[in-house]
């Protein structure tokens, strides 16, 4: 997992136990246009067990009883470690530079129950 700001090439290098131990190769990432516009999503459902980490992102519009998952990310739990790692440290940078933000959520939070 790499962090990024803009640009549409990323590079990272390999994380598996045995890039430790060889030579790590650099990956060049692609990011098409469509999944360059992205989603906005305003509600994160994170599930897990031994094996991987479940993240499904959807919108919950205001007073609507329903919403559809937009996008479903499947880590291994080391690469959600990292993430969260990634996630705080670039919240920190935002807080820096715009100011701190309310730890509380905005509204109450919808109960949700998931339709598979």
């Amino acid at each position: 997992m790499s962090e990024h700001h803009d640009g549409e090439e990323r590079s990272e290098k390999e994380d598996t136990p045995s890039a430790a131990k060889t030579k790590q190769v650099a990956v060049q990432i692609q990011l098409d246009p469509q999944v360059a516009r992205g989603t906005y999503v305003n509600l994160a459902l994170i599930n897990s067990s031994e094996n991987e980490f479940v993240l499904d992102f959807a919108f919950v519009q205001p007073q609507t009883p329903k919403a559809s998952v937009a996008s479903r990310v499947i880590l291994a739990p080391r690469q959600a470690k990292r993430l969260a790692h990634m996630l705080t440290a670039a919240v920190e940078r935002y807080e820096r530079h715009f100011g701190v933000l309310d730890g509380a959520v905005d509204g109450a939070q919808p109960e949700v129950r998931v339709r598979h």
